[in-house]
């Protein structure tokens, strides 16, 4: 297994029991918001809805405030949300000057120890006397969020650089009453997810249900996330959207008859990495000839294949329902990886796929 196929064997272990996982790393605005509250769609008709897009605005905002350009230190903002049983955890990272980290600690310190009163006093208070400055705005986000959660606001801070911190922040819902005041996820977990992320160019994570209601915010993410010129934003949107049907046609359903999966996209020296993991249904023997069948072919082949696919419904093995995994082939004009593990819930299945500047978007 190569190394950028084996961070999703890595991923699938950091987010064993989650429902949903989403996280984000580059840059941020208000637009994510919406995408990824109806990406992480489970909570769509709960009363938590509104109080979760509060939150992901506030961090995003909360990020932008303590940016500082004179850092001269590349982009670690992270963002994520992560679904379990009993509660749902929405987590920032970015980095902070040692006044930000003063003033941060002192006021998440004070929050921390008021009760449920002392917050809705303080926040009207604070509305009343109109401190609205961009210190006065901070506090009362924070204020608003664990109002909002019921619980205290995890963080944390480490040494980055020269007066130079990274900060960690987690707010936890609790999704039913009574699981409340007990959050599962400590922020420790999701410091180390970041690590993972930054250590690897992690640019965007979602494990959820993969279907077709997942492409409509799923695909504006990645392409917000997509910076390097040379490589063309179709070919990773076309590979991305590969990626999810296959998992929709061949995942392997639980019991509610919702199929699941992992994708990761990854910046290399060469351009991108897209992945992807699910339980799947096909004959995994079969999987694998189909693969190596592609990875072995000319391109001249793959196009003679994929055209008479489309003609051809009772094709065998590149059959009219492949076409999605060949056209995954064609268009990154790389092998496909591919790493099978099987165990008591039956045949794990990775794929993996580079694109470069010399991928094209197959006609």
């Amino acid at each position: 297994m190569t190394k950028n196929l084996q961070l999703i064997s890595q991923l699938r272990k950091c987010f064993g029991e989650d429902s949903v996982s989403l996280f984000y790393h580059g840059d941020f605005d208000d637009y994510f918001t919406e995408k990824m509250i109806t990406l992480i769609g489970f909570e769509s008709k709960s009363k938590i809805r509104g109080n979760l897009a509060f939150v992901i605005a506030e961090s995003f905002q909360n990020i932008v405030r303590h940016k500082n350009a004179f850092l001269g230190i590349g982009n670690e903002n992270v963002f994520g949300i992560r679904g379990r049983k009993s509660h749902v955890h929405v987590f920032s990272s970015n980095l902070v000057v040692a006044e930000a980290k003063k003033s941060l600690e002192l006021e998440l310190e004070r929050i921390n120890n008021m009760s449920k009163k002392d917050l809705k006093d303080t926040y009207i208070q604070i509305l009343q006397e109109g401190e609205l400055s961009e210190k006065g705005g901070a506090g009362m986000g924070l204020i608003e969020m664990a109002r909002r959660s019921g619980n205290k606001i995890q963080y944390n801070f480490e040494s980055y650089a020269k007066n130079v911190f990274s900060f960690d922040m987690q707010v936890d819902f609790n999704r039913y009453i009574e699981f409340a005041h007990t959050p599962e996820l400590d922020i420790k977990e999701n410091s180390d997810v970041t690590d993972l992320i930054l250590e690897n160019e992690v640019l965007f994570i979602y494990k959820g249900e993969f279907s077709e209601k997942v492409l409509q915010p799923f695909l504006p993410i990645i392409n917000k996330s997509i910076k390097k010129d040379d490589i063309k934003l179709e070919a990773i949107l076309n590979v991305a959207v590969g990626l999810v049907q296959n998992v929709e046609h061949y995942g392997k359903a639980d019991t509610s008859n919702i199929k699941s999966g992992l994708i990761a996209i990854t910046r290399t020296q060469e351009g991108y990495y897209l992945c992807s993991g699910n339980y799947t249904s096909e004959n995994t023997s079969r999987l694998r000839e189909l693969v190596d069948s592609m990875n072995t072919a000319s391109k001249s082949d793959l196009t003679d294949i994929y055209s008479k696919a489309l003609k051809d419904k009772q094709l065998d093995i590149t059959n009219v329902e492949r076409v999605g995994l060949l056209n995954i082939r064609r268009t990154s004009s790389h092998p496909i990886e591919l790493k099978i593990i099987e165990d008591e819930y039956g045949s794990y299945a990775m794929l993996g796929v580079n694109i470069t500047k010399d991928s094209t978007l197959a006609e």
